[in-house]
């Protein structure tokens, strides 16, 4: 009897223990969010000189480091930023499947890389939500956005950043990629670094 008391009494303090630790969790991440919030609402409470000549000077800085940085307005006013390796990117897009699946979702694949692009930011910034297709130019796996497409939120092989319907142990490993980049940079937009400069940072990591 005394025994199992002790052993009641041991998972009672693992269990407590775990619900102490997930609430820490959960209170670090949303600290993280509201201190990150009050960075990004410091950054572009400006008024509209101002930040259009500081998206110009981002825009100049990527530019250099041959990446471009695209700002789409949405019609609540909000920015989204899209910033891209021009050459990586045509590579996907220029896939034989990748295009046969831009080509049926209404993308003017025929006229080329700069149409297809256009098309794509008219959707971001007129589409109530992201289209489905937006995880193939995020460097996604074909299988995997057309799994989630046509199947949801089942039937899939793991759940990351993004749910995986094909290859798990590639698509694993991209993911640890992308965290690895969001924290980094995260925390240096936390420490005071602009956009660009976080950024170049992580591409000097990586190199």
């Amino acid at each position: 009897m005394k025994e199992k008391n002790e052993r009641m009494e041991e998972l009672e303090r693992l269990n407590k223990e775990r619900e102490n630790n997930l609430i820490k969790k959960m209170m670090k991440k949303e600290a993280i969010k509201e201190k990150y919030d009050k960075i990004r609402k410091e950054r572009f409470s400006m008024d509209k000189t101002k930040r259009e000549e500081k998206l110009k000077k981002w825009k100049q800085f990527f530019s250099a480091d041959k990446t471009f940085f695209v700002p789409l307005k949405k019609s609540d006013n909000r920015f989204l930023f899209f910033i891209y390796d021009k050459q990586l990117l045509e590579e996907i897009c220029q896939q034989r499947q990748n295009q046969l699946y831009l080509a049926a979702k209404g993308y003017p694949v025929k006229k080329g890389f700069g149409a297809v692009l256009r098309e794509l930011f008219h959707r971001l910034v007129f589409a109530s939500d992201f289209p489905h297709e937006v995880g193939l130019f995020l460097g996604y796996p074909l299988e995997d956005v057309m799994g989630f497409e046509s199947k949801g939120a089942s039937g899939y092989k793991y759940s990351g950043i993004w749910k995986v319907y094909g290859n798990m142990e590639r698509a694993i490993q991209m993911m640890k990629r992308y965290k690895s980049c969001t924290d980094y940079c995260m925390k240096w937009l936390e420490d005071g670094l602009s956009v660009p400069s976080a950024t170049r940072k992580y591409k000097d990591l990586e190199a």
